[in-house]
């Protein structure tokens, strides 16, 4: 019996957006619960998030209905690597705006689905496997500026890296004047002081708070109770509770702040 020719594949020079997903207290489950972590991953992307895109872009008329990103995903144990080309330079903002509500509707929909995600964007160079699929290696710059940072967060959401943080701070402020990184940009992120391993990386957080009524009308007119009822469904292993903590401030953090239109 002849065995199958392997597939052709060339490594293709390309720039665009790299996030590195971590979910937290996977490592730590036995087989059966990582089955179930599996299942859910594989529901949410393939099933919750582009509904979701889909009736965010239909009730906001001036998006673009083909602005559903084309993202290729990978996964490694509790990792997933999400890679996204910019093939327009000129129009790197909104290939950003897109990503960003992408994490911002993935984060609590993931919660929703019993997942807690934390992660580290990057823009820059990187390499790429084509035919794209979730075997074929990326590698590059990018892909090593968000390895730096993922798990580094002690707290659940996404972060521009530093290098990443510079670059989005120099294209705003020559179209946004005038530019006050301390305030929300169009929701999507908030600069913001995130608890990492060792201190603190001021940088900008996705502001997924923000989106909650979009994964859940409900949640509109009571955001806390959504938070709290449920945060209280997860189990709190010794030496995470301050994961747990820091996410409560940064939720009631985004609400102070008037980024989010609950009332």
């Amino acid at each position: 019996m002849s065995e199958k020719s392997p597939v052709a594949t060339d490594n293709i020079e390309k720039y665009g957006i790299v996030v590195l997903l971590d979910a937290l207290g996977i490592r730590t489950t036995n087989a059966l619960e990582s089955k179930t972590y599996f299942n859910k991953i594989n529901k949410l992307r393939r099933e919750d998030i582009p509904i979701l895109l889909l009736a965010l872009f239909a009730a906001d008329k001036s998006m673009d209905t083909k602005a559903l990103p084309d993202l290729t995903y990978r996964f490694f144990g509790d990792s997933i690597l999400i890679t996204y080309q910019v093939a327009d330079l000129t129009k790197l903002i909104q290939y950003f705006h897109k990503i960003a509500i992408f994490l911002n509707i993935l984060i609590p929909t993931a919660i929703q689905s019993g997942m807690l995600f934390r992660g580290a964007l990057s823009i820059g160079e990187f390499l790429e496997e084509e035919p794209r699929d979730e075997s074929s290696v990326t590698l590059g710059p990018a892909v090593s500026d968000a390895a730096t940072w993922y798990d580094r967060l002690e707290i659940v959401g996404v972060i521009t890296t530093p290098a990443t943080a510079n670059s989005l701070r120099t294209m705003l402020s020559k179209v946004k004047e005038p530019f006050d990184e301390k305030l929300p940009l169009n929701k999507d992120i908030i600069w913001y002081d995130v608890p990492i391993k060792d201190g603190f990386l001021s940088t900008y957080l996705f502001n997924w708070p923000a989106f909650i009524p979009v994964t859940d009308e409900s949640a509109e007119r009571q955001p806390l109770f959504w938070y709290y009822d449920r945060i209280s469904s997860f189990r709190i292993p010794l030496g995470t509770e301050k994961k747990y903590q820091n996410t409560e401030i940064f939720f009631k953090f985004s609400i102070e702040h008037g980024a989010v239109d609950f009332f």
